[in-house]
């Protein structure tokens, strides 16, 4: 080959390169701006969020200031008004329940059908029973009365003005309604309708229904924290600012493979983060301790292992508590356990969305007292499990968001770096069991 063919090929090769380089320059800067782009719509979404959310936060406060003023405003006349209410509303739904099942709409206002509402009725009665009505206002509230006004507001998470005038009565009447059938219900269900298992034979059954799901064997749960919305209170309000800047209430929960609770703490403020919250919990000293039928043990390719709880990277790698492995660098067999363990804990995640989603008062911002907050919580986290077990209907429209004040603000995401050396030990011999008796996944798999 002559020293002009040799010139030609080294041009030719410099040409392909040159442009081999400018093309991949084309398409890193296209890149960064398509990632700029995307950058300033999320910081414009959630801006545009967070001021709408402010502003509803400016108006209720404004509103609940005007009704405290209201209330410690002295009467000017030593006689008292009569209230009179028409309560045509609740009349015709009191007179038709238990005759007629729900339709649509009503299906919709309580977020339950007829026999599970009544189911309810039956569980608060002893708390609601009406009184005696003094003579200056109407004759009181009956039971299903006041079951509805309550569900109505844990459901649509209306403001009490707003359900006071579509049910036609004062809007103090429909907070005391809210407030006494919470406290009424956390009173007579929450030990018998949230409750871990007590028996041996209860606890298999629980982690046979993980196991047939996943196939992860002697999992009894997953576990999962979400940050419920609230008004700050006037005492320490910095204390439930969460790490995304808004103030919260923390819901941990546990649930089984039918996305039902069986334990749950609802009175942390949004700063705790998801391991000082689940060591300020009731379910810490239970599975720390091995507390019976928690202390039964299984032999998994030759090792005892003890019931466990399956978390996110926000919790402690304990013994009890198995967390995925950190994303880099992992082998065949660590990351074919993680999309294992993510596929358990979708379960939670769809708990989460059907609670929020049935009861919108966990999905805004709760304008009432602090104190109160925790039987609300419970309150939603009890009913669920009830509309579950009774399998009331749950309509997939109640999942969407129509407006910005339904949007879920973004949970606080936590990781925590506390590794054991016995939960370690047991994580890499479940991965090994995992990848022996399923399939085993890669990264290209997806």
């Amino acid at each position: 080959m002559s020293n002009n063919d040799n010139k030609m090929v080294v041009i030719e090769a410099v040409s392909n390169f040159r442009l081999m380089v400018q093309q991949l320059i084309a398409l890193h800067q296209k890149r960064q701006r398509d990632h700029i782009v995307r950058l300033r719509q999320h910081f414009f979404t959630k801006l545009s969020r967070r001021l709408h959310r402010n502003f509803m936060i400016y108006r209720r406060k404004r509103q609940q200031l005007e009704e405290d003023v209201v209330a410690l405003t002295p009467a000017r006349a030593p006689r008292q008004r009569r209230h009179s209410y028409d309560r045509s509303l609740l009349n015709s739904f009191c007179d038709q329940l238990g005759s007629t099942p729900f339709d649509i709409e009503q299906i919709n206002m309580f977020r339950m059908d007829a026999g599970t509402f009544s189911v309810v009725c039956d569980m608060v009665k002893e708390e609601l029973l009406p009184g005696r009505a003094p003579q200056n206002i109407d004759a009181p509230l009956t039971l299903e009365m006041k079951v509805a006004i309550a569900l109505y507001v844990l459901g649509s998470g209306a403001d009490y003005r707003m359900v006071g005038k579509r049910f036609e009565v004062h809007f103090t009447t429909v907070r005391k309604c809210v407030q006494t059938f919470c406290e009424a219900l956390v009173k007579a269900s929450l030990e018998s309708e949230i409750r871990m298992p007590t028996t041996a034979d209860g606890l298999e059954t629980v982690s046979k229904d993980f196991e047939d799901f996943v196939g992860i064997p002697q999992c009894m749960g997953i576990i999962d924290c979400l940050h419920v919305a609230v008004n700050l209170p006037s005492s320490e309000p910095t204390q439930y600012i969460n790490s995304k800047g808004w103030g919260s209430l923390v819901l941990q929960a546990v649930v089984d493979r039918q996305g039902r609770f069986i334990n749950i703490s609802c009175n942390h403020p949004g700063k705790a983060n998801d391991e000082s919250v689940l060591l300020q919990s009731s379910i810490y000293p239970i599975m720390e301790h091995g507390v019976h039928p928690f202390d039964q043990t299984r032999s998994i390719d030759g090792k005892e292992v003890h019931p466990f709880l399956l978390g996110d990277k926000g919790y402690p790698l304990l013994p009890w508590l198995i967390t995925p492995y950190s994303p880099s660098k992992l082998s065949s067999a660590e990351y074919s356990f993680n999309v294992y363990v993510a596929k358990a804990r979708n379960v939670i995640g769809a708990t989460f969305e059907r609670l929020t989603g049935r009861w919108k008062v966990l999905d805004r911002c709760l304008y009432t007292n602090i104190d109160v907050v925790p039987d609300i919580i419970a309150t939603c986290c009890i009913l669920h499990n009830i509309t579950e077990r009774f399998r009331s209907p749950y309509r997939e429209s109640w999942s969407d968001c129509p407006s910005v004040e339904d949007a879920t603000p973004t949970q606080p995401r936590w990781a925590c770096g506390i590794v054991t050396a016995e939960g370690e030990e047991l994580r890499n011999h479940l991965a090994k069991y995992m990848v022996n008796n399923f399939p085993n996944f890669d990264d290209d798999d997806d």
